[in-house]
């Protein structure tokens, strides 16, 4: 049964995001045990990334009441997932000795486990504070049995560049393991409140290594714009492609390393050099809505030749023409559901940290009942067998209209700065020039918060 939930969540992660990078595998051991600490900003696929993409099965530990929901609750058994008693779920947290005893047995054996340290997903701009559980399960488990001092923990920093966005992107990464000391246990089995303090500590600033960390939402969101108009005027610099069609190896990861780097910057730089930085972000509103004004993307290419936009054209409608037969009705069929998908996740999410998982779970449930009653339709008013022929058909017809759309976005996109460029060049020739000024602007800001003094 896992490995069936496995492959199902395996295509659900790829179909939802557009990209997904997995960065320092090589900081995963191959063997023996490990206790895998991850940040959790996007409710439950947060948890899928793990259970899908990691080198090494993993045994995750999850909220008891997850158990208990009627869709959500055949999946975390599925894949042997063990439960946590919070007070605030109205459970007894004394019933938790049960399961750090099978964490223990679990890590003893040479298995892997995965937590969320933080104890709860969140839309803050950094870590919450730590719970101590991670360290004590793993000096409890590291300083017993036959594999004492064999234990090591892995920090797994999850981004989204847009969590709640369908078709966005996220990237997986691991940083270096942390290697757990032997303690002296007590006769509850529990290592000393010290160590586990100590321990956590070391967790939190793993996990500060391999994530994006703001203290406030101002700093995460002006970053956020303003990494992707320097990104966008790198590529100009370099010459390089549009990514959106040929995204660089790492990008993703690059992207959250930029974010990190301008989200320090604005924290330091608001105390030391106001005024830059100021200028900077006037800049960058300005631009943004520009941007938003003409309808474009951030990555709209700054050179246009007309052989290359009649080559493109030609290109996209070769394609176009080759979808037709399964996007037309793909989209026909799909649209609705899609719309519904949408609808009821915004209606049913507490906060901006479940909308996905909302859209995954209902798409779950909406699109087969969708196909199967398409199918159903078909047998009785046409035939059984081409029934069973539209019930094969209708999943693949859903992702070559989602690859149909997805290229006319493109092209709208790409036509509207055609536009600009053949009827308004003065206005694109500026558009490209504030780019590119504000990634020297930049560049400077970056070179201001080198120069100050670290704390």
């Amino acid at each position: 049964m896992r490995n069936l939930f496995e492959g199902i969540f395996q295509l659900i992660l790829r179909v939802f995001f557009r990209e997904i990078e997995i960065v320092g595998e090589e900081n995963v051991p191959a063997d023996g045990p490990v206790v895998f600490v991850s940040n959790h900003p996007n409710a439950l696929l947060d948890p899928f990334f793990l259970l899908c993409r990691s080198p090494r099965q993993v045994v995750f530990l999850a909220k008891e009441p997850l158990f208990r929901m009627p869709l959500v609750g055949r999946l975390v058994k599925a894949f042997g997932s063990l439960p946590v008693y919070r007070k605030q779920d109205g459970a007894n947290p004394k019933d938790n000795a049960k399961t750090i005893a099978a964490c223990r047995a679990a890590l003893e054996g040479g298995q892997a486990i995965a937590l969320f340290p933080e104890g709860t997903t969140h839309s803050e701009p950094g870590l919450k504070p730590l719970k101590s559980g991670a360290a004590r399960i793993a000096l409890s488990a590291n300083s017993s049995g036959d594999r004492r001092g064999d234990l090591s923990i892995v920090p797994a920093g999850l981004y989204y560049s847009a969590k709640r966005t369908f078709r966005s992107e996220a990237s997986l990464v691991y940083g270096a393991p942390i290697a757990v000391p032997v303690v002296e246990l007590d006769e509850s089995h529990e290592p000393p409140r010290d160590d586990a303090h100590a321990l956590t500590a070391q967790i939190d600033a793993a996990l500060r290594g391999v994530t994006v960390q703001a203290n406030n939402q101002d700093a995460l969101a002006i970053a956020h714009v303003a990494e992707r108009i320097f990104a966008a005027a790198e590529r100009d610099e370099a010459g390089a492609q549009d990514a959106e069609e040929h995204p660089g190896k790492g990008a993703v990861f690059e992207e959250m390393n930029l974010r990190q780097r301008l989200v320090d910057g604005y924290e330091a730089l608001a105390e030391a050099h106001p005024a830059e930085l100021a200028a900077a972000v006037a800049s960058i509103d300005a631009y943004e809505a520009q941007i938003e004004r003409h309808h474009l993307s951030h990555r709209y290419p700054s050179k246009l030749t007309v052989g290359a936009v009649v080559t493109e054209a030609l290109h996209a409608l070769f394609m176009m023409l080759a979808l037709a037969p399964l996007a037309v009705p793909g989209w026909v069929l799909n649209y609705l559901p899609y719309r519904l998908v949408g609808t009821l996740s915004k209606r049913a999410s507490s906060g901006e940290e479940v909308v996905a998982t909302m859209k995954v779970l209902a798409a779950m449930l909406i699109f087969p009942l969708t196909w199967i009653g398409s199918a159903a339709a078909v047998f009785v008013w046409v035939d059984p067998l081409m029934a069973l022929a539209v019930l094969l058909i209708n999943p693949i017809a859903a992702f070559v209209t989602l690859v149909a759309v997805e290229r006319i976005g493109q092209l709208i996109r790409g036509a509207r700065f055609v536009v600009l460029a053949l009827f308004r060049p003065g206005q694109k020739d500026l558009l490209v020039a504030e780019r590119k000024a504000i990634r020297i602007m930049i560049l400077h800001l970056a070179e201001l918060a080198d120069a100050l003094p670290s704390e």
